[in-house]
């Protein structure tokens, strides 16, 4: 008897994950065939051994510990920590360790903020406001976007901050609420439609646009914030949100319209900071990476030595004094170092990883 010939199994590829078929597709597997997601940001906790944590896309968010304490780390050491599929998640740096996490389109109640104490494991939906969908984002009083930015202030640990267009403020987790910024976008009419078009209109209210996208908190200076929205505008407050001054970079070193993706403030001078810019929904992949040394009074761009493709969603500066920042370009692993020489003048450079698309020019 002929044995019958082997299939190959199809892939098909999804938000979620990858699913595999042996039989032409007549049966497939579930998503967990494989330990693959796609996350959007992750961060850790305090505690020893630390736990991973961070909001997969078309899934859930996921904890899992450093340190599987019978080997490997296996699906049954995997904890939902409260949050959605989308955004951010801030951990308070001390007991109960109260988890926040961003959770449009999938928290219970359609809640677009979820807190998670891990250890009642009770879950509640603390949106700053609740919103009706199925308009544009005209309608709504308060616009967060799939991946709103959530921060523990890291100098009161019952403090936490979201942001819509506006900076919020909790000091009781989330039960109260208050505005401490005006709009911080360029609140275009003409961009706070209906998206979509009339084919594939999105009522979703996960595609709001003019939002704030990134936001720090001083390590050194209570109060001192910075923020930067995604239709291109930057701004800080040093005094805990009374007053606000734009410090956007001039058109002619940053593009109009510009995504601002990420804030790193320095972890060694309270006056220096680090925008990570993107443009590539424009169809411009360039690297915009910018600094500042006097709270935003100036600022220059710091892209030498990254390949001109390679659009750059994050930049760190490494916690150590005298290290490097480190920005993240899609297809590469860099460091900018703070100390290398070319010729005789103290000069950064960017190097990658990757052979492929090292370099040794100069990062200023």
């Amino acid at each position: 008897m002929d044995r019958p010939e082997r299939l190959e199994p199809d892939d098909q590829g999804n938000d979620g994950g990858a699913c595999v078929s042996y039989d032409g597709g007549k049966s497939w597997s579930s998503i967990l065939n494989q330990p693959t997601a796609q996350f959007y940001h992750v961060t850790t906790d305090h505690r020893t051994p630390y736990n991973v944590y961070g909001s997969q896309q078309d899934n859930w968010a996921m904890m899992v510990p450093s340190i599987g304490f019978e080997g490997a780390i296996t699906w049954k050491d995997y904890v939902e920590p409260g949050g959605g599929e989308s955004g951010y998640i801030a951990i308070k740096p001390e007991e109960p360790y109260t988890v926040y996490g961003g959770g449009i389109g999938t928290g219970p109640g359609d809640g677009r903020l979820l807190s998670w104490n891990p250890s009642t494991r009770q879950v509640r939906n603390v949106t700053v406001w609740p919103e009706v969908f199925g308009y544009g984002a005209f309608r709504q009083k308060y616009r967060f976007q799939w991946t709103f930015p959530i921060e523990i202030s890291p100098h009161d640990p019952d403090t936490v901050y979201v942001c819509s267009q506006h900076v919020h403020k909790s000091t009781d987790e989330g039960t109260n609420w208050e505005v401490i910024s005006p709009d911080l976008t360029r609140n275009d009419p003409d961009k706070l439609q209906v998206s979509g078009g009339p084919i594939t209109a999105e009522r979703g209210a996960a595609e709001m646009y003019c939002n704030i996208f990134a936001f720090r908190e001083s390590p050194h200076r209570q109060g001192l914030f910075w923020a930067g929205s995604d239709d291109g505008l930057v701004h800080i407050s040093k005094d805990g949100g009374q007053n606000w001054e734009n410090i956007t970079p001039g058109d002619d070193l940053m593009p109009e319209w510009s995504k601002v993706s990420i804030i790193e403030p320095s972890p060694h001078d309270e006056a220096t900071a680090y925008l990570a810019v993107i443009r590539y929904m424009h169809g411009d992949p360039a690297p915009y990476l910018y600094k500042t040394s006097d709270y935003g009074q100036s600022w220059t761009k710091i892209t030498n030595g990254i390949p001109e493709d390679q659009f750059t969603r994050v930049i760190r500066e490494d916690p150590e004094p005298q290290g490097p920042a480190l920005p993240g370009p899609r297809s590469a692993c860099m460091s900018r170092s703070t100390t290398a020489r070319t010729g005789s003048r103290s000069s950064p450079t960017c190097r990658s990883a990757r052979s492929t698309t090292s370099s040794s020019k100069a990062l200023t």
